[in-house]
């Protein structure tokens, strides 16, 4: 995804404290429309979407639901937070 991301990206590592799975990924600044799209693109099912510090994952598809699982900071490793 480097280089087709919007003004500023970063490599992050999402994690669930409750499991310990962790995936790695990046942060980037679209909205909740071209993340989807972009999601689409490289054949993810959903994607998770941060507001302020509010945690979310939806379907990529078109008016799915955001469901809320949490604040962003308790689930991601990264050099930005």
């Amino acid at each position: 995804l480097v280089g087709c991301v919007g003004p500023f990206s970063y490599e992050a590592t999402g994690y669930d404290p409750e499991t310990g799975h962790a995936e790695p990924s990046y942060a980037v600044e679209l909205s909740l429309g071209e993340a989807r799209e972009l999601g689409a693109e490289f054949r993810q099912d959903a994607i998770f979407y941060v507001s302020g510090d509010e945690l979310s994952v939806t379907l990529c598809g078109v008016g799915s639901e955001l469901v809320k699982v949490g604040t962003y900071r308790e689930r991601v490793d990264s050099a930005e937070t």
